[in-house]
């Protein structure tokens, strides 16, 4: 009996020592990193700047994977029910981290609860942009042109409860207007489908549509943001249009399964803090659009919960409508 009792204390012991070491010795093998939406918009091009540093910093490989829909839904769902052990986590924004969740009502496959913290990366501007051959050279004349002809201008976004449609939804309620609204699996979409000439607008991340600013394919009509962008000191602010109500911004995180240890989280943010403070990544991410803004774990649960309230709002004033 005393050996036996003598054995099993040695096997609890030794498992939890390595519960403990385990986390010591993390990473030892890739990290799956969701993105959930498509390839080439803000979310997906902060995450592979993001991770390609994370991987040198770290020594393993962070392989994105993106996994488009609902608003971000279907690939924040991955996230929310992978094992919590480091190797599954989400570079995403609002729309997926708590948005998505919140107009879903009841029908949510996961809410904040299920998702742990690791740092905010960045906030990112919005852009309203029409195509380089639209009739609109200016946010007067488009405001104008949505007012004469309502129910005419079509506008995309990158989603349901994505900041996007936030926005395209303030504007509208501001100009005293109706657009046909587009929602699609993130901004890249949308904004190919601009250049194209499918649509008349988007409301999309500095990130998503600079370069296409810049090459002369679209046109920037107003910025969505507090201040004009850097980039783009031409562009006025929709305040600066004496536009009120418009004032989304969206910004991009990383996020864990709820339960992911502790000692886990604290080394991906602290790799995480190191790389957003870098001056070489802040001069790369302001290139691209994008403003860091680097929070970790506490300070970034205290600003999620607060951003969440104001979706809670908005779906009780009848802007989001639960789906």
């Amino acid at each position: 009996m005393r050996i036996l009792k003598c054995l099993l204390m040695a096997a609890s012991l030794l498992l939890t020592m390595q519960a403990h070491a385990a986390p010591d010795s993390y990473p030892d093998h890739p990290i799956q990193t969701i993105v959930p939406f498509a390839p080439g918009g803000n979310a997906d091009i902060t995450a592979r700047l993001v991770t390609d540093a994370l991987s040198r910093k770290l020594g393993q490989p962070f392989i994105i994977e993106n996994k488009g829909g609902a608003g971000g839904l279907v690939g924040g769902a991955v996230v929310a029910r992978a094992k919590p052990d480091g190797y599954t986590i989400m570079s995403g924004t609002g729309g997926p981290i708590f948005a998505s969740s919140v107009v879903a009502g009841d029908r949510a496959p996961y809410t904040l609860k299920d998702l742990v913290p690791i740092g905010r990366i960045s906030t990112v501007p919005l852009i309203l942009a029409v195509n380089s051959k639209s009739p609109y050279s200016n946010f007067s004349q488009f405001a104008s042109a949505s007012k004469t002809h309502p129910g005419k201008i079509s506008v995309g976004h990158a989603g349901q409860a994505t900041t996007n449609q936030v926005s395209v939804l303030q504007l509208q309620k501001a100009l005293g207007t109706t657009f046909i609204i587009v929602p699609y699996k993130g901004s890249s979409p949308s904004v190919q489908d601009l250049i194209g000439g499918q649509i008349d607008a988007v409301s999309a991340e500095a990130t998503a549509c600079l370069q296409y600013i810049q090459s002369g394919q679209l046109r920037a009509l107003a910025i969505i943001g507090e201040k004009r962008l850097a980039a783009l000191p031409q562009v006025p602010t929709m305040r600066e249009l004496g536009v009120r109500g418009v004032d989304v911004t969206t910004f991009a995180g990383m996020m864990a399964p709820a339960h992911t240890p502790k000692t886990i989280i604290d080394r991906l943010s602290h790799a995480l803090g190191e790389v957003v403070q870098d001056p070489a990544f802040d001069h790369r991410l302001e290139q691209l659009g994008g403003v860091p803004a680097y929070l970790p774990p506490t300070e970034f649960s205290a600003f999620l919960a607060n951003e969440q309230q104001k979706y809670v709002h908005l779906v009780n004033e009848g802007l989001i409508e639960i789906k």
